[in-house]
């Protein structure tokens, strides 16, 4: 298990809109939230007016790409606003390889890299100068 503060993947700073959905509730209880940094694996959740608790598992959509994330941890940042952390659970059951809900390339960090000082060729500067 990783330390606290300890990422495996670059977060990428990015709002997506989403639609949020408890597994196993009805479609018409989902609600809306976005994203406030993104991973290949994971978000941060913000807009969030429900509360969510550590280990539930969400449906989260982007467009028309759906997945499932547990939710890892959450906090209260307003007083009618939470922001929650959320991990795929297709992590857990695949080696090595993700299923991309948010349609895009994120720079991955390498094996055993530093993400707060992750390699030039790994950064978002990088990764960016692709589109230009």
């Amino acid at each position: 298990m990783l330390r606290a503060g300890k990422q495996r993947y670059i977060r990428t700073k990015m709002v997506l809109p989403l639609r949020l959905c408890l597994e196993g509730a009805e479609d018409h209880e989902a609600t809306f939230a976005h994203t406030i940094d993104i991973s290949p694996v994971g978000a941060q959740l913000g807009g969030l007016h429900t509360s969510l608790q550590p280990g539930e598992v969400v449906i989260l959509q982007h467009r028309h790409n759906k997945g499932r994330f547990r939710v890892i941890w959450s906090k209260q940042v307003g007083p009618a606003e939470r922001r929650a952390g959320v991990e795929s659970v297709a992590v857990e059951k695949s080696v090595g390889a993700e299923i991309n809900v948010w349609g895009l390339e994120l720079p991955k960090s390498e094996p055993g890299g530093d993400s707060a000082n992750p390699s030039p060729d790994t950064s978002f500067a990088t990764w960016l100068q692709q589109f230009k």
